[in-house]
This record gives structure tokens, C-alpha cells and sequence, in this order.
């Protein structure tokens, strides 16, 4: 069964074409405050999670990607829907856009993608570089095909983009790994769920080891954002 599950705390839940607009408008429970505050991080270093410190520009990246990721499913709209069908997903997609521009909502989205990364690492996961360029390779050609996802990498600069996206892609199929773990256990205990079920129950698990995941981990915010 090909499951499409992407957990992204506090941001946008991407979804496929089969998938209701309101489950893509739920957020994860499980947040960092962006009041907790460490004065040792420098002006340009948002959030430190255990002993790696993220910059501005990281969390620029992580922003983009999320971008990229919505303007690949407008993409997709695009080419299966028409009229007000469309519409619809038109205005949906627009809010989630929105969504992004909020602080909270791109720092969280980098916490829980690193966290889980680190999980992934603590259970000895490891993606092997040709996995990562296979995965990149795929990356750009669906970019390139959509207008709006290669303006957006253009804006931020392609050879920015081919220096940085390699550290975001092995942390994002890390992550994945851990998820998929969990949905093979959820296959095994509920052989007989559906696919929305599973995805239901799937979202619950991440969360809360999502949320053992922050309570191990130390993590500051810079100050003054």
C-alpha cells in the first residue's frame, strides 16, 4: 500500500490529490517556544538543538524547501484539475503559502525535522550519498517542470541551492526513515486499516515521539525574533 505521509510540525502538511484540504490545515501539538531564549547564540544563529547551531541562512533554506514542496503540488493540481475544482485548490495552496511566512511556523518546521534526524542517527540510520543525489536528481527535475518552484529556487540563487540542499535532504530522508519504521509497525499491528487510518494513526505516533524527542534534547531559541 503506498502510503503518503509527510510530518512537518508546525507547518504545512503536504497532501496528495486523494487527501481532504482540512487534514493539510492541522498542526502538530508538539512545539518549541520561541520564548525559550539563549543569549549565547549569536545574531545570526537562530536555534541550537543539542550541540549543531543553525543559522539564518539554514532556516532560509528550510523555508524554501517548504515553498518548493507547495508550488510542486499546485504543479500537480495544475495538471489534473480545471475550472473551480481548481479554483479551490488555487486558494488553498495560497494560504499555505501565507502560512509560511510565519516565524514560528519556519523555526518549528527545522527543529522537527533535526530532531528526528537525530533520532533516526541515535538508531544508526544512515543515508548513503548516492541515495542523495538520486533523491536531488528527482528534486530537480520536478522543479524544473514547475514554473513557480524554479522561480523561487532561481530567486534564492541555483548555485546557493546546489552548495546547501544536499545537509537538508540527507536530514529530511532521515526523518522519513523514522516514519516509516513507524508505519511498517502500524501495518503489522492494524493489517486490516485503511489508508486514512493508517495516516491517522501514523500522525499520532510521530507526535508523541516527537514530543519524547524534544524532552531529551536541548534546545535553545535566539532572542529578539
Amino acid at each position: 500500500m503506498k502510503i503518503w505521509m509527510l510530518i512537518l510540525g508546525m507547518t504545512v502538511v503536504f497532501i496528495t490529490a486523494g487527501c481532504q484540504p482540512e487534514a493539510a490545515e492541522q498542526k502538530e501539538s508538539s512545539s518549541v517556544s520561541t520564548e525559550a531564549v539563549d543569549a549565547t547564540l549569536r545574531d545570526n544563529e537562530v536555534v541550537r538543538i543539542g550541540d549543531e547551531v543553525f543559522l539564518d541562512e539554514d532556516l532560509t533554506l528550510y523555508t524554501l524547501m517548504q515553498q518548493v514542496k507547495i508550488e510542486l503540488l499546485r504543479h500537480q493540481d495544475e495538471q489534473q484539475l480545471s475550472g473551480d475544482a481548481l479554483a479551490d485548490r488555487q486558494e488553498y495552496w495560497e494560504d499555505q503559502m501565507a502560512y509560511l511566512d510565519n516565524y514560528n511556523v519556519q523555526l518549528n518546521h527545522l527543529i522537527e525535522l533535526n530532531a528526528m534526524a537525530l533520532l533516526a542517527e541515535e538508531k544508526n540510520y544512515f543515508i548513503p550519498a548516492e541515495k542523495i543525489e538520486s533523491q536531488l536528481g528527482g528534486l530537480k527535475e520536478k522543479i524544473a517542470e514547475a514554473e513557480r518552484a524554479a522561480a523561487l529556487v532561481e530567486a534564492y540563487g541555483q548555485e546557493n541551492f546546489n552548495q546547501a540542499i544536499r545537509p537538508y535532504l540527507e536530514a529530511s530522508m532521515l526523518r522519513d526513515r523514522v516514519s516509516e519504521d513507524l508505519l511498517k509497525e502500524l501495518e503489522q499491528e492494524n493489517p486490516d486499516a485503511s489508508e486514512q487510518e493508517l495516516n491517522y494513526l501514523l500522525a499520532q505516533r510521530f507526535e508523541g515521539l516527537y514530543r519524547d524527542q524534544l524532552e531529551s534534547l536541548e534546545i535553545d531559541v535566539r532572542a529578539g525574533r
